[in-house]
């Protein structure tokens, strides 16, 4: 009877061994939050022993695809893939394996949530493009001072409505529909007045996400032209003024030279001028009026055109210096000319003899507008001593 029973036994020991062989690992979904823009790739590892499967994929509750695989007829497969376009977001998308070795069978799923897709600027007519219509790519060659538009063009794969914002550094948003946006580099965007590569970020957003691209631009500087701060003076024309203006320059090529220009329209006080600077620098200025000699033809305001020059090389030692011309006015104002007469009653030869009176009235003028005349007096006394004479 004990021989009977030990081959009872093992067979029995096999057919638990064969159950418990057949394992299934899995399946796992990648990426594990998926996008509507990712495809979804199942995959799982079932056991030598496995001789069939079954592999479900099920959108919610209802069924995307189902496979039965038998391995008679070819190997098992152990993954699959779900492309984006079958998925919206808000969904959920199940992978479901059963295994059977012909004893036993194996059953696992794995379940993930289709995430809002972010806007993209990748691909399928979305771009950051220039002027000419060019996608910019990752790299953008700027010049400072220089201006230029970008067009960002952004697609949602949700079709959600998209609205670009704001971008940093020298980037300003012209519109937040179009995508618009207005690049002007300068100075301050320079790190020690060379050439200087700044990243700036373009995005847009559907309202939940937010998706774009960085873009490094590389800015090479230019030399300015200093710059003036002039504003207008007044002095009469009988006393000389000394006018004190200040300058700066970007790039601190000191020292600024300055001259004067004249032309038809300021001939008149071309002799009257100096400009000299007033600091080893440059960035201190006068321009002196000289009045010590009124002449009277320079009553007016008069354009005072003042040029000025930084002192800049290029690295090879080349003269790259930069010049601007600025301008004030100059009010000369009336004063200190003699008056005149503007009338005589009665109007002269005059005959008188020796005691005899006269009376002569006469009109005088200011051209400085003076209150009162002075040189009345003086004339007065001139009368008085005049004894027999003919005027």
């Amino acid at each position: 009877m004990s021989r009977i029973l030990l081959p009872l036994a093992i067979v029995a020991l096999l057919a638990a061994a064969l159950v418990l062989a057949l394992t299934l690992t899995g399946p796992s979904i990648s990426p594990g939050t998926p996008f509507t823009n990712n495809t979804l790739n199942c995959s799982w590892a079932l056991s030598p022993d496995t001789i069939a499967q079954n592999v479900t994929v099920l959108n919610g509750s209802a069924v995307y695809s189902t496979a039965y695989e038998n391995a008679s007829l070819g190997p098992l497969s152990t993954s699959l893939l779900i492309p984006s376009a079958a998925t919206r977001k808000g969904e959920d998308w199940t992978c479901r394996i059963t295994l059977s070795n012909g004893t036993a069978s194996a059953s696992s799923d794995a379940t993930v949530t289709i995430r809002n897709s972010p806007p993209s600027t990748e691909g399928n007519g979305a771009g950051i493009f220039n002027s000419s219509g060019a996608d910019v790519g990752f790299l953008v060659q700027a010049t400072e001072d220089a201006n230029f538009t970008l067009d960002v063009n952004a697609t949602d794969e949700d079709g959600d409505s998209i609205t670009y914002l704001n971008a940093d550094a020298f980037c300003a948003r012209l519109s937040s529909a179009l995508g618009t946006y207005l690049c002007s580099p300068t100075q301050a965007d320079l790190v020690g007045n060379a050439p200087t590569r700044v990243n700036i970020t373009f995005t847009a957003s559907d309202g939940q996400n937010v998706g774009g691209r960085t873009i490094t631009f590389n800015v090479t500087p230019v030399n300015d032209p200093p710059v003036l701060a002039l504003s207008a003076r007044t002095t009469p024309v009988n006393t000389s003024l000394n006018m004190t203006f200040a300058a700066s320059d970007e790039e601190s090529n000191f020292p600024l030279r300055y001259a004067l220009l004249f032309n038809a329209s300021n001939a008149e006080i071309q002799d009257r001028l100096t400009v000299t600077a007033l600091n080893a620098a440059g960035t201190s200025l006068s321009v002196f009026y000289n009045a010590q000699s009124p002449d009277f033809n320079d009553v007016g305001v008069w354009p005072v055109y003042v040029n000025v020059t930084d002192n800049s090389t290029t690295a090879s030692g080349a003269n790259d210096s930069r010049s601007a011309l600025y301008s004030f006015a100059l009010n000369i104002t009336a004063s200190g000319r003699r008056p005149y007469f503007t009338n005589v009653t009665p109007a002269g030869p005059y005959a008188i003899a020796q005691g005899q009176a006269i009376e002569i009235n006469i009109s005088a003028n200011d051209p400085d507008a003076k209150s009162r005349l002075t040189e009345w007096p003086q004339y007065c006394m001139h009368l008085k001593q005049v004894r027999s004479v003919m005027i």
